[in-house]
């Protein structure tokens, strides 16, 4: 009986044990990007998309295409999110994950006549390194126009505003 329970009790601690991580962040690294498009005068362009409350979320339900490419997947279709206030449809919202690794760019190609006025693949691009056991954004393109951050990701996403001359 005393057997069985010390087999028992180091099998348990082996599994235990197993899942630790030597100090390293666990999986998965996060990549959350909110992105508001505006005009030259300043209208902005994700107003008025078509949505429907999805759960917790927003999904357009507007025309639109988006593939995501990054280290480990090519053209992975994606959905498309939309934040809401107000009621109105603010901001794109792109989001990513993998695990065991920082991937170093994401691509999303994004064809949306609503926001774009055409229907043309544009490419938005965002880099990454891993900091402090987090994915942290260097920098956004959208058809390789780099863009600042009007707000760094906290609790939720880095904020970007992307102005199109259109």
């Amino acid at each position: 009986m005393k057997t069985r329970n010390l087999i028992w009790l180091l099998t348990l601690l082996v599994m235990l044990f197993s899942r630790c991580n030597n100090g390293n962040e666990a999986p998965p690294y996060n990549y959350h990007l909110k992105l508001k498009f505006e005009d030259s005068s300043g209208k902005n362009l994700v107003n008025g998309l078509k949505y429907e409350q999805q759960s917790y979320s927003f999904q357009v339900t507007d025309e639109y295409k988006l593939q995501v490419t990054s280290t480990d997947i090519s053209d992975q279709k994606e959905i498309l999110y939309v934040e809401v206030e107000n009621d109105q449809a603010e901001y794109l919202h792109f989001s990513y994950s993998t695990f065991d690794y920082v991937a170093s760019t994401i691509t999303w190609k994004l064809v949306c006549p609503h926001i774009f006025g055409n229907n043309e693949e544009h490419i938005i691009t965002s880099y990454w390194k891993k900091e402090n056991h987090m994915a942290v954004c260097l920098k956004i393109t959208c058809d390789d126009k780099d863009f600042q951050f009007t707000q760094k990701q906290g609790s939720n996403a880095y904020t970007t505003l992307i102005t199109l001359s259109k």
